[in-house]
Order: structure tokens, then sequence, then C-alpha cells
């Protein structure tokens, strides 16, 4: 749908294991100085929804079309978006290092989770329930709603022991291995240079005729 997506979002990973992380890990790391935002502007934001299928086709045709009528909405809600992003992630950081969220945290996190909450409508169908929003009105706010409530799931539904931090790049992920011992984001990108480090260091001292 969004022809135009920048080929670094294309390229992007997704490691977290779940909506809300793969939205943290929109920045390419979290250790790094050289850090970069896929996330440049409102539609990066719709194409990231696309990739990660936050929404069908057709709500986000619609959200586009909604966005083309009110640019200046757009960039309101994607720096709202931003700053929730960054609350998120210092949030699972800290119980991801075994933590707990500081009260002034814990409340910033409640008042946004609270305002997507305030928009969900249940319905139920042959016995199987489905999430809407009772707002008929098309909004901009669609996708971080989305976002809150996986937020939301993975802090009544899964073991905070779970929650990890990759070493390499500070991504967050779940770690849904059988053994629970999961160290990276992703073996092939962050474990792989991890170990290509160790190799270096080792052989290079290995090779020091002072040692």
């Amino acid at each position: 749908m969004f022809a135009s997506m920048a080929r670094s979002l294309k390229n992007l990973k997704l490691d977290g294991g779940c909506i809300v992380f793969n939205f943290i890990n929109t920045v390419n790391s979290r250790i790094q100085t050289s850090e970069f935002d896929y996330l440049k502007d409102y539609s990066d934001l719709l194409a990231w929804a696309e990739k990660a299928e936050l929404l069908d086709k057709k709500r986000l045709k619609l959200i586009s079309v909604c966005l083309e009528g009110d640019e200046g909405k757009g960039k309101r809600v994607f720096k709202k978006t931003i700053k929730i992003r960054e609350l998120l992630y210092a949030f699972f950081s800290v119980i991801a290092q075994g933590g707990t969220p500081d009260v002034a945290m814990e409340e910033s996190f409640n008042v946004a989770l609270g305002q997507a909450f305030s928009m969900i409508r249940i319905t139920i169908n042959s016995g199987a329930s489905k999430v809407t929003f009772t707002d008929r009105n098309v909004s901009l706010e669609e996708p971080l709603w989305i976002i809150l409530i996986s937020a939301y799931k993975i802090l009544t539904e899964v073991d905070y022991g779970r929650i990890r931090a990759c070493p390499g790049c500070g991504w967050l992920f779940l770690d849904t291995s059988k053994n629970g011992k999961r160290r990276w984001c992703n073996m092939q990108v962050c474990g792989s240079h991890d170990k290509a480090l160790r190799y270096y260091h080792r052989n290079k001292t290995n090779s020091n005729p002072n040692n």
C-alpha cells in the first residue's frame, strides 16, 4: 500500500515477539550513540503499521486518507506517539532489568493506557470476540491504541522473566525459547556480531607475542 516506504523501514526486523516491543524497536539501537529512528513522520508510522500487520489494508487506507485531510493533526499525533514509544521503552526496560517502574512513569503509562481502553468496544459473534473502537470516525490514534493494548496484554499475560533486553542493541523482546535462555534479539545479527568480536579478540590475544 505504501509504495514510498523507506528502504530502511522495509529492512527493519520484527524481532520483539509482540506488537509493543516491535514498536519500541523502531530505533536501530538503544545502546550505540549512532542512533537511527526508522519513524520520521506519521506516514512512516502507517508504513510500519502495515508491515507489523496492526490493521487491515482497508482501515490503513482510511487512516491514510484522514491524514491527507489534516496533516497538522498528523504531526501532533505522531509527536504524541513517539513520546509514548519512549515512555514504553523506559517502562519495559526497567522490568527487563528486574526492577519496578517509578510512580511517575507508572502514572504516565496508566493515563495513556486509559485513553486507549476508553475507545475499546467488544463484540461477540458465533462465540468469538472482536475488539473494535467506539469512535465510528477514523482516528489517527488507532495504531497507538493497538500498541498500548499490546502493552497491557504483555503486562497481564506474560511472565516478566521472559521480557528481555538484547545486550547487543538494547532492543526489547519476549523470550519464547523452551529453556528461557534466549539472549539476543536476533542470533543472526547481534548474536553473530558478538561471536565475531569474541573470536577476533581471542585470536588477537593468542597471536600477541608479549603474552
